[in-house]
């Protein structure tokens, strides 16, 4: 090995030289006191039988003083050459004292934990707690040390220390290769929800010393059970779980490259150093799982300051200026930090703000169902249609939220901005709408649970998005990064809904009408409309125009259609309807209900071509509803002022003269898909009666707006 391919860390021992007297308590290695020629420094020089074994302890320090540097010493592998082995042997590694060391079995004393000592044992520990014992526990766990005793913990220059790392990676360094006979078990050391809620207690992990784990057969240096019983109760100490959670949050947020160029610095075997760099980025992955669905982290994950998760990159930042610039590719990239905080503040809040969708989707399905279709309109019909525009417009502005890889500064504060002013123009509109406060309690208590669900979360968001913005050299970054000012003048100009010609409303009613999340809506109109045939079948069908139209007001050609001289009662076909209404609430698919309809307007009797014009006359008219609704909603993400708009929903004006001709457009636009569906494309986004999920929605031909 050539002093060129050398771990840029390692030392050769020729710059180290005995110090003679030791003074170092008994050890399970040959350790020696050495002193650095070059500055007179202290170091413990810790032999070992294997050259890889001081190569590795030094890059698992390397990793736990990436994380906290000021709690662990500098620790190096130590190589020789002679003349008959020219070629550098790991033989050592040496790791420097820190001042004033004094073990954990020293510092807590003998009384730590007995009865009547209660005050002196409460101090001691208030100390430890806030100088550093948290984190010290948190990496130890994360980096599975298997020798945690309080010999190996301490305190230095007033902060808690580790020293010692061999029995770090326990998973690696105790396999047979390595260490020869020692025992390993694979799941010595797995990540659990269970110990991360409980922390420090262990149920899961089994490391041999532990500071909550009494063995009866341990050195001196093991916990007594008065230590683990005082130990214990940490689970419940709020400064120890909030220091210690900022401690897993650190690491989960430590770049992968960072590891993997900190071992690499210490570790020269290619294969063993990926074999640790794998593993310790899988760990990672795994501690970040595992804290997200650990219902203690998520709750102190809302309630964590500003200033707190800054310091987490303050403290990155500080390490790097330590690092001299002959070391510089040791530093983290705080970019890359950045963005992984980014990424992690959105899953974060994933689940909050999909709920929220959910729920509003559920909230409009409840007012759908108060809907009399063919009766006169229920005060929460125009509540409906707004609300099922603004779920698919909040849905279209999450679903690129969401899918943006990697997730910036500027992205959270486009989806802030864009959701906050859609929920604060909703808010205006409810707030000016009869039918919001005729609403039953229930439903007006699950809207304002939405807005208050929604709000939590872009406040999460933008907590986060401002935590990032340290000095330094993400200053002019941070620079670029003001907070979203949502009462700023937004100067756009309002676009009113596009009129569509017959064709296109054809064509965009059918797309809307297979979408699954509209079957039933579907399934109301074509039963209303089935009600309001036999009511109408007792002499003329003047009662049922005008009873339809009643509720369809928003088409100049209805009321025309309506005043017309009523027509003969038709021969009744109440049977074939009521079998039609079954086809179509059994129909499981888009292809099935299309096909269902299709045979529908296919019939030719009297009674059925009646129907069917009213059916399809529904539906077109609850499409451009909605349609009308999404256009303005969609334009709330501007300015929330616009909300205005919606008091009137207007729908695509069309002549008297086309109503026939539109309802014969649909149907021959159906007919030739009642066997073959296939020219159709199932429009999947979110079926807002059952399960959340997000599929691509192929881009549908729509008209420009209108200017």
């Amino acid at each position: 090995m050539s002093r060129s391919v050398l771990p840029q860390r390692s030392k050769d021992c020729r710059f180290f030289r005995d110090a003679h007297d030791s003074g170092l308590k008994p050890s399970g290695h040959t350790t020696q006191r050495v002193l650095k020629e070059k500055n007179q420094q202290e170091w413990v020089r810790k032999e070992f039988h294997n050259p890889l074994l001081p190569q590795i302890e030094a890059g698992i320090a390397a990793l736990y003083k990436l994380i906290k540097p000021a709690h662990i010493p500098k620790v190096r592998g130590l190589y020789r050459k002679t003349p008959e082995k020219p070629e550098p042997e790991f033989f050592a590694s040496v790791s420097k004292m820190l001042p004033d060391f004094m073990d954990l079995q020293s510092f807590i004393g003998s009384r730590f934990g007995v009865a009547g000592n209660e005050a002196e044992t409460q101090k001691t520990l208030h100390f430890l707690i806030r100088n550093g014992l948290p984190e010290v526990c948190a990496l130890s766990y994360f980096f599975e040390e298997d020798d945690f005793h309080k010999g190996n913990v301490g305190v230095s220059d007033g902060k808690v220390v580790r020293i010692d790392f061999d029995m770090s990676a326990y998973s690696i360094v105790s396999q047979s290769h390595l260490r020869g006979a020692r025992a390993f078990s694979g799941a010595t050391f797995p990540i659990t929800m269970g110990d991360l809620s409980n922390f420090p207690v262990l149920s899961d992990a089994t490391p041999s010393y532990w500071l909550t784990t009494h063995r009866m057969l341990s050195a001196s240096h093991g916990y007594s059970a008065d230590d683990v019983r005082i130990f214990s109760e940490l689970k419940n100490d709020a400064l120890f779980c909030h220091k210690s959670y900022l401690t897993f949050l650190k690491i989960i947020l430590t770049p992968d490259d960072a590891i993997k160029t900190s071992l690499a610095a210490h570790i020269s075997d290619p294969v063993e150093l990926e074999k640790i760099q794998t593993h310790f980025i899988a760990r990672k992955a795994q501690l970040k799982l595992q804290l997200m669905h650990c219902y203690k982290f998520q709750v102190w994950w809302k309630k964590v300051s500003l200033s707190e998760l800054q310091s987490i990159f303050q403290e990155l930042q500080e390490g790097n200026v330590l690092l001299k610039e002959k070391h510089h590719n040791l530093r983290i990239n705080l970019r890359e930090v950045t963005a992984l905080y980014h990424d992690f503040s959105r899953e974060m809040t994933k689940e909050k703000i999909e709920e929220s969708l959910v729920a509003l989707a559920e909230l409009a399905k409840r007012c759908r169902n108060e809907i009399k279709v063919a009766a006169a309109v229920s005060p929460s019909l125009d509540i409906y249609s707004t609300l099922v525009g603004f779920n698919d417009v909040l849905l279209g502005v999450y679903k690129l939220f969401r899918d943006r890889a990697p997730v910036s500064a500027e992205d959270i504060a486009d989806f802030v901005l864009k959701v906050n002013n859609a929920l604060t123009g909703l808010k205006l509109h409810c707030q000016s709408q009869e039918a919001v406060r005729l609403l039953p309690d229930a439903l007006k208590n699950n809207l304002s649970d939405f807005f208050t669900n929604m709000e939590y979360a872009l406040n999460q968001l933008q907590r986060d998005r401002s935590a990032c913005a340290f000095p330094g050299e993400t200053r002019v970054a941070a620079a670029s990064m003001p907070p979203v000012d949502f009462t700023a003048a937004q100067e756009y100009t309002f676009i009113h809904a596009p009129i569509l010609d017959p064709e296109e409303l054809v064509r965009d009613t059918v797309i809307w009408l297979r979408k699954p999340n509209n079957k039933s809506m579907v399934e109301d109109i074509f039963k209303a409309v089935c009600k309001e045939y036999e009511n109408s079948t007792v002499t003329v069908t003047s009662q049922f125009f005008s009873g339809l139209y009643a509720s369809l007001p928003s088409f100049s050609w209805v009321a025309t259609k309506a005043a017309e001289p009523p027509a003969p009662a038709p021969a009744i076909g109440l049977s074939e309807l009521n079998a039609v209404f079954l086809e179509i609430c059994a129909a499981e698919t888009s292809d099935h209900l299309c096909h269902v309809i299709s045979r529908l307007l296919s019939e030719t009797k009297p009674w059925c071509k009646i129907v069917c014009e009213q059916f399809v006359l529904g539906l077109i008219n609850q499409f451009s509803r909605e349609f009308s609704a999404k256009h303005i909603v969609e334009q709330l993400k501007n300015n929330p002022d616009f909300a205005e708009y919606l008091k009137a929903q207007p729908n695509n004006q069309v002549e008297s003269s086309k109503a026939i001709e539109i309802a014969a457009l649909f149907i021959a636009e159906m007919r030739p898909n009642a066997g073959d569906s296939a020219d159709f494309r199932d429009c999947v986004v979110v079926d807002h009666t059952s399960d959340f999920h997000l599929e691509e929605e192929p881009k549908v031909a729509t008209p420009a707006l209108a200017a």
